[in-house]
Parts: C-alpha cells; structure tokens; sequence
C-alpha cells in the first residue's frame, strides 16, 4: 500500500495553491495537500499533519518565509523547505537558501515547481538514510560497550622471543567466532601477523614499534578471518617489559570486533558523500538559474528601454506629421473659400463646399489620431460620437431632421480601423445628405454603431430617401463613393451590406471586433 506524500502549503492566495498543487501532481500520483497562511496553524501541521515537503510564498501579510525556515529547523529540521514566491532578487534567494531553503521557484516559471519537489523528497531520503545510518552507528556503539563490560569479545598473551617473532601464549573468550580459527589452526597459519589485512600492515609495524619502546597500544585494524571475510577489531596492547634486560618480552591485551560499527561509518561517509555531491549539484543547478534569471531579466529591460525609445520617437514623428497637415489643410481650406467667393455657378459651388467639408473631415480624424496616446487601440465609440456631431453640424438645415445612436459602453480597435471607419462614415452620411434631401424637406438620417452577433460589430447609416434601383448591382456601380467604401471595408476584414426599398436606405459596414 503506497502512503500518499504529504505536502503542507504556506500560502494565502487559493488561485497559487491550487496552481502548485496541479503541477505538483504531474510528477506525483498520490499526494495529500494541507495549506496554511499564519504562525499558529503552521506549527500545529507539523505536528499534526507531518509534512514531507514544505512550500512556502515569501511575503505573506501574516507570515512569511525566513520565518517558516526558521521554525522547519527549530522543530522538524529533516523537512524541505521550498520557497515560491512571485519575484525574489538573487541576494534574497541567497538568503533563504542560506537559512535553509533548499530550493527556490518564480511563480512566473511555475512548470519548475515539478522538478524541485522531486529533488526536495530525494534530498529528505537522503537524510533519513544518513540519520539511520548514524543511528545504527549508535546501536553498534551501544552494543560494543555493552560487550565490552561482560567481555573483551577475547583476551590474549603473547610471547616475543628475542629475534622478534611472535608466539601466542593463551586466548579468553569468543576467539573462534571472530577469527575462525581454532587456537592451533591460528598458530599453524601464523599467528596475529599472518591475519593482518594487506593494506593495514604499515599500522601494524607503527604499532609493533611503539610496544617495542614500552609504550601502550590503542588500534583499530583490519584482520582476515578463516573464511575470508575481513573483520575490523580494536586492539588494546600491553607490553611487559623486562627491566633487567631492558626488552620487550610480553604483550597482553584485549581485542574486540567492531565490523558492525566500521561498516556503519562507511556507510555514514558513503552518504555524507553522496549528500555533498547532491548539495553541490543543487547548487551549481540554482547558480545556473540565478544566471538566466539575470539574463531574463536584463533582456526585458533591454526590450522596454526600446520600446519606450520608439515610442518617444513616434510622438515626436507624429507631432511634426500633425503640424504639417494642420498647416497644409488650413491652406487648402482657404483656398476653397477664396474660390467659393467667386463662384457663382451653384453646381460648381456645391462641389467646392463638398470639398470643403471632406478636408475638415479628414483634419478631424487627423486630430483624433493625434490625440490618442496609445496609438494601438482608440475608443471607437467615443471618436465616432464626435465624427458624427461634426459632420451633421455642417450638412443638416433647419428643415433637416437627424437622429443617431451610438453605443454607450466603450470598446478598442485598431487604429488603422478608426481610420477606414472614419473615412467610410464621412463616405456614407455625405451621400445619405444628398440623396435622402434631394427631394423631401423633412427627412431623416440614422446613425448606429452596435454589437452584431456577440463577436463582430456593425455600423449602420440609414436616411429616408428615395431607394436604390433594384436591379442596381452596388459593388459593380459606377460610384466612386460606393467603389470607396467597399475598398475601406475590405482593408478591415469588414464587408458593405445595403437595403433599400421605396421608404429609404439602410448601408451596414459588419467588421471584425477586437
């Protein structure tokens, strides 16, 4: 039966929790979550839910995260702690990773949340195979000692005769079980110097010299026994010294086995160096990272430096474009006038007020333009409101009735949209002027712009004059004005939709919303 792994989350946002939680779930199958925001309830998970990971936001308004490493390493040191937070400088992850963290995650780089949890729980079996590997060095240890006041494990004595050989007098206690040999087979092999492990024999002579000059011998050393196997033994040397002759003749002592106790050291620093290897990895992988961020970093700077660059050399571009115009218009207009005051044909006089009204038309869309400060999106709703008011204001006469609807709730398009739109609606309400007046006096003139089918908009002008001929195909006629309109339409993915009929006609330009 598998245990789920327990994850405890410090945070107080639920949209971050349940991100972290199914990202963690991608790499691990059962999990059991528990989340907390503030000091009180996260010392009672603790003790109570008993995390494996912990991931902690770095500000929070009750709590944060130093602190949460901080109490992880007074009450539960052998828990991860992994910092996610949502910016984080490389001088303050240094910090958290030097109180403790072992890991940090942007929460803008959520996707790397997976990996880090992963090498959260790797990291804690490491640990745990360290604390049982010193704990079963306790339990040797315990062992050992107590061994040692019932028995040496064997006691010995051993003869040096005058050429330096060595011959063993008597063994007490559990010889045969860490030796393997009987007493004669031990001497038969012989002795003491033809068990010693190969590599240990330097250790040997070192020692065999101390005794030689009347001093004590404590050793840990490496013994062969009968089968093969290689035992470590702790050897307490006594040397009898003759006085007389001034010479080593005896040595006695005790020896007991402490393989079990060796074997857990090894695999104590086996560990350790596995756990340095991992810390070193880990860490040169975060140095890695600090460096990209820092990349990442310095190129979005690099990007916004040149954005605010373009932008300020399109305001200064568009304001000597707009000075320009609005010069260059001004003349144009008073070149009108000044013709208009000598004009005394009405067609020719028509034509040139006409003219008139289209230049100021176009000066007011320029205005607009310029006036927009993002020059990507314009409020539609609110230009052609003022477009509208304008154009009316220099067609209509008092006989002249004109109603116009325009959408209250304000929406962006694209400004090469605006422009299109705008020339398409001047198109369009100078032709319903002249067509909807030429022979009625109280006419009507309607202008919307509305919401068409939840994702399009349309913009509809509809007057209440005489009707199009029926069998007028409107995208093939001869009007300049219509070719026009259908051209703008097109440039905006928009399409020309007409409906005439004896009481009037409706034209609707349908275009793609934003």
């Amino acid at each position: 039966m598998n245990v789920p792994i327990r994850i405890l989350i410090v945070e107080d946002s639920k949209s971050d929790i349940e991100l972290a939680q199914r990202e963690i779930n991608h790499v691990l199958k059962s999990c059991e979550y528990a989340s907390v925001e503030t000091r009180e309830d996260f010392l009672a998970s603790l003790q109570n839910f008993q995390p494996d990971v912990i991931i902690t936001d770095y500000t929070m308004p009750q709590f944060d995260a130093m602190t949460v490493i901080s109490l992880t390493q007074q009450h539960a040191s052998h828990i991860p702690v992994i910092v996610f937070t949502g910016s984080i400088d490389e001088e303050t992850a240094a910090e958290s990773v030097k109180a403790g963290a072992i890991d940090y995650v942007l929460k803008e780089n959520i996707i790397r949340l997976r990996q880090a949890v992963l090498n959260a729980l790797e990291k804690k079996q490491m640990w745990q195979e360290r604390i049982q590997g010193e704990e079963k060095l306790r339990i040797s240890e315990e062992r050992y000692r107590l061994i040692s006041t019932v028995s040496s494990d064997y006691m010995f004595s051993t003869i040096v005769k005058p050429d330096g050989s060595l011959v063993l007098k008597w063994v007490a206690g559990a010889f045969e079980e860490i030796t393997g040999y009987t007493i004669e087979e031990y001497k038969a092999k012989g002795g003491w110097r033809a068990t010693i492990y190969p590599d240990d024999v330097v250790i040997d002579n070192k020692d065999m010299a101390n005794l030689l000059v009347n001093k004590k011998v404590v050793t840990e050393i490496r013994t062969i026994k009968k089968g093969g196997e290689i035992a470590w033994v702790k050897v307490y040397a006594h040397p009898v010294w003759n006085k007389n002759k001034n010479c080593l003749v005896e040595i006695y002592g005790a020896v007991q086995d402490i393989t079990e106790r060796k074997n857990a050291e090894e695999e104590t620093k086996r560990l350790n160096k596995d756990l340095e290897k991992l810390v070193k990895e880990r860490t040169l992988e975060l140095e890695n990272t600090n460096v990209n961020l820092q990349d990442e970093i310095a190129e979005r700077l690099k990007a916004e430096e040149c954005i605010k660059q373009q932008l300020q050399e399109k305001e200064v571009l568009l304001k000597e474009i707009h000075h320009r115009v609005k010069n260059n218009m001004q003349v144009i207009v008073s070149i009108l006038n000044l013709q208009a005051s000598f004009v005394k044909d009405k067609k020719v006089l028509d034509i040139l007020q006409d003219s008139q009204s289209r230049i100021k038309t176009m000066a007011l869309i320029h205005e607009k333009l310029y006036q927009t400060k993002d020059l990507s999106n314009i409020n539609f709703s609110e230009y052609l409101t003022n477009l509208i008011k304008y154009l009316f204001d220099s067609y209509k006469s008092p006989k002249q009735k004109v109603e116009y609807e325009i959408l209250t709730d304000p929406f962006p398009i694209c400004i090469d949209t605006v422009i299109s739109l705008g020339l398409i609606t001047n198109e369009l309400v100078s032709n319903s002027f002249k067509y909807a007046f030429s022979d009625r006096t109280k006419c009507k003139i309607e202008v919307s712009l509305k919401k068409y089918d939840g994702k399009n908009l349309v913009l509809s002008i509809k007057d209440n004059g005489k009707g199009l001929p029926p069998e007028l195909d409107y995208k093939k006629t001869k009007s300049l004005g219509l070719q026009l309109v259908c051209l703008l339409a097109d440039q905006i993915q928009g399409r020309l939709e007409v409906k005439s009929s004896d009481n009037g006609t409706t034209f609707s330009i349908i275009f793609p919303g934003k």
